[in-house]
């Protein structure tokens, strides 16, 4: 079922909550209207400033195309880490909705479920002292039985999204060639 944007938005804040200054912790938005203020050696027509300045530029408009949906996260600036953000708050892209291809998905709310839900787990596995971005399927006694389980997940995952239409992003099969392979050379 598609949802509206507003939807998500409501739900994403309902399960994940908000940050200490109210404002939401995971948003969806559409990246050709996200902007940002940042200090800037440039004018917007791309003439050398003598000093810099603060402007509001695009945050996503030269890196993403054609236009889509961002999920993001809001996220603190550490101090000390060299920055052009004037706010100490930002928000950072955790996922774009768009196929292989480049081409735009339209937001739902399994995705963000599945995508939020394995940084936050991935988050506290590194706050434990385990590997960061560690399966925690890893450590069941038959590694066999963990892939299945990713597998139906994923397979569970396709068909909520695609139906009966079947996952119009698998792009086929290929192989996997070492970098070191040299081909025989015929005489």
């Amino acid at each position: 079922m598609i949802e509206k944007l507003e939807t998500l938005n409501e739900r994403l804040v309902e399960t994940y909550g908000k940050y200490l200054d109210g404002s939401p912790r995971y948003r969806i938005v559409f990246s050709e209207d996200m902007f940002e203020k940042r200090w800037t050696q440039y004018t917007k027509d791309g003439l050398e400033l003598l000093n810099k300045e603060v402007l509001e530029l695009p945050k996503y408009r030269q890196w993403i195309q054609p236009p889509c949906y961002v999920l993001e996260q809001l996220t603190e600036v550490p101090e000390g880490v060299p920055t052009d953000l004037i706010d100490k708050l930002s928000y950072e892209p955790l996922w774009v909705f768009r196929t292989g291809k480049g081409e735009p998905l339209i937001p739902v709310w399994p995705v963000c479920y599945l995508v939020i839900n394995q940084v936050l787990e991935n988050l506290d596995l590194a706050e434990r002292g385990n590997r960061k971005y560690k399966d925690p399927r890893e450590e069941l006694t038959n590694p066999e039985l963990a892939i299945e389980s990713r597998k139906g997940q994923l397979k569970n995952l396709e068909r909520e999204l695609f139906g009966n239409e079947g996952n119009p992003l698998a792009f086929g099969q290929g192989i996997a060639v070492p970098n070191n392979y040299e081909k025989d050379k015929v005489n």
